[in-house]
């Protein structure tokens, strides 16, 4: 095999493998909603799934971010209020 061709099956495994760790961030946060901060509600929304993650309540429309932690996902130093514009 050429150097150019194993140059690109090491990205390619490398993309694949940046992919799987998408996958497991996205099942992990959907695994684990957060109530809104604002009204409480459990219909939280995920907009970004690259750190921070960015929800979005279905309820009041409030927009937050909460970087998952394994221990207590709910932590409020975790809860940013984002600004609606």
């Amino acid at each position: 095999m050429s150097k150019l061709g194993k140059k690109m099956l090491a990205g390619l495994s490398e993309v694949l493998s940046n992919i799987d760790t998408l996958i497991e961030r996205q099942r992990f946060l959907e695994s684990n909603l957060p109530n809104c901060p604002e009204c409480g509600s459990i219909q939280s929304h995920l907009l970004r799934l690259n750190a921070p993650a960015i929800w979005v309540c279905r309820k009041c429309k409030h927009k937050f971010t909460l970087e998952p932690n394994a221990e207590d996902f709910n932590t409020a130093q975790h809860i940013n209020t984002l600004q609606d514009k």
